[in-house]
């Protein structure tokens, strides 16, 4: 791990207003300005990380941005992203990026969609209705170890697509989910083995 020292704050390079993080007790840092730890810093050439090694944490395994805005899926919003994502484990499975659901009375439904690797192939998991049992898995992309990718999740008029590399490979009428919902982005890993690191080149929110 980094010493806390010398680690550089994201936030010299990203504009992380609009942002707080959850990191490892899932507590908010709303003032990302001048914040830096050896789960989230900026990397030598100007890269996001988020680190979260499973050996060294004794529970609560994530380091993850929130965005800060709540909004429904008859709204217009997008995320556009480019990350790598590097790992020392085989059987796992590890969360980039969610569009999580909330309450009007801060109750936090499952997320209608999570980006995941699972054993270095991408998928997206989808709820297929509001009861939010059933899921659909879809396959992205094959062995992402350590390569950039572009990735783009839109929502609009309560349609969900998601793109890899500029092709679309989902598209979901998700008319259904009536919660609010907000994005995230960061390393989850669900698993008790292994070292996780997610890289950001660039991401955008609208």
């Amino acid at each position: 791990m980094n010493q806390q020292s010398d680690l550089i704050p994201p936030a010299h390079k990203f504009d992380l207003t609009n942002w707080k993080l959850q990191e490892l007790s899932t507590r908010g840092i709303v003032n990302l300005t001048k914040y830096a730890s050896p789960h989230f810093f900026l990397t030598a050439d100007n890269l996001i990380c988020f680190d979260v090694d499973t050996a060294q944490e004794a529970t609560s395994y994530r380091s993850e941005l929130r965005h800060k805005h709540n909004w429904n899926t008859e709204e217009n919003h997008e995320m556009s992203a480019t990350l790598k994502v590097k790992y020392d484990a085989k059987n796992f499975r590890l969360t980039l990026i969610q569009i999580h659901g909330i309450t009007d009375s801060k109750e936090f439904p499952p997320p209608v969609l999570r980006i995941v690797v699972i054993n270095g192939n991408l998928f997206s998991i989808t709820k297929k209705d509001i009861a939010a049992i059933e899921n659909k898995k879809t396959l992205l992309k094959k062995n992402i170890s350590d390569s950039f990718f572009d990735l783009t999740i839109k929502v609009e008029n309560a349609v969900l697509t998601v793109g890899i590399d500029g092709k679309e490979l989902l598209n979901q009428d998700i008319s259904f989910w009536k919660y609010k919902n907000y994005f995230k982005i960061g390393c989850y890993p669900q698993t008790k083995e292994g070292r996780f690191q997610v890289y950001i080149k660039k991401f955008h929110v609208d």
